[in-house]
């Protein structure tokens, strides 16, 4: 399962690569861009094993390679932070995916009787048990940085130096 997410995130970082060397940037954008993938694992409650879930793609950019990885750490730890929650959230308290499919359920709820209701409510409730679980850690991928290739503007030629050397032997 990790594997797609990490297959997952070459596609997206390579597609990233191309849409950066498309577009036309101006000069005051960054040069150099990296990106790493933050993930989280835990266990599912009765078994026995990790899974791994991938959490976000953060990026970052910089003048140099040091700057942008520099950025990228910082940003990495507030999303690892932000994992972190989100598993607590998704995978250690049923409250909140309740209250998720409660609300998606909502008009079928109004509109039902009381057998409906309650077979909704079970149903919810044995389909958020089987994501309960212990969050153990958060990881953060290497850092894969590229270049932008930002175009330089070349001088003006001017007349002179522009014209063929053969040209300048015939005006002699």
């Amino acid at each position: 399962m990790f594997l797609h997410h990490f297959n997952r995130f070459k596609f997206y970082l390579s597609t990233f690569s191309l849409i950066l060397a498309s577009l036309s940037i101006s000069p005051c954008f960054a040069e150099i861009t990296c990106a790493s993938t933050v993930s989280y694992n835990w266990e599912k409650k009765g078994e026995t094993g990790q899974k791994g879930e991938i959490f976000a793609v953060v990026f970052a950019h910089g003048s140099t390679e040091e700057a942008a990885r520099a950025e990228l750490i910082l940003k990495s730890r507030l999303s690892q932070a932000d994992a972190l929650n989100s598993c607590r959230q998704e995978h250690e308290t049923i409250s909140t995916c309740v209250s998720q499919k409660f609300n998606r359920a909502q008009d079928a709820f109004k509109n039902g009787s009381f057998t409906t209701r309650r077979t909704i409510e079970t149903a919810i409730t044995e389909e958020c048990s089987k994501d309960l679980g212990t969050c153990l850690s958060t990881d953060t991928s290497q850092p894969e940085c590229h270049a932008l290739n930002i175009p330089t503007p070349t001088p003006a030629a001017s007349p002179e130096t522009s014209a063929p050397a053969e040209t300048k032997k015939g005006n002699k």
